[in-house]
């Protein structure tokens, strides 16, 4: 799957401005940082979680890269969506067993 390094890289080459300091990840990051102690079941169902929701934002990218004709960027953010679908699936098997 693509990295973040490489979807820097597709950003910077269609034009943008890729962030690159930790407080401009903090700022505009969805996902938090649990403050509690969770049991190991607890920690899988916050994984499920944050995978849906970055999920969930990679298609909203994808979206807009279909719009724009972007087949790179579009490639890129559907072989990460493959991966991380993937991840869940078997992380929700493991939370069923």
């Amino acid at each position: 799957a693509a990295t973040i390094d490489e979807f820097a890289e597709q950003l910077l080459t269609i034009g943008g401005s890729p962030i690159s300091t930790l407080k401009e990840y903090l700022q505009l990051a969805t996902i938090e940082e649990t403050s509690e102690t969770l049991s190991a079941e607890e920690m899988v169902q916050t994984i499920v979680h944050d995978f849906s929701l970055i999920i969930d934002e990679l298609k909203a990218g994808m979206e807009v890269a279909e719009q724009i004709n972007d087949e790179v960027t579009c490639d890129m953010f559907l072989e990460l969506i493959g991966k991380l679908n993937k991840h869940n699936w078997m992380l929700k098997s493991f939370l069923a067993a």
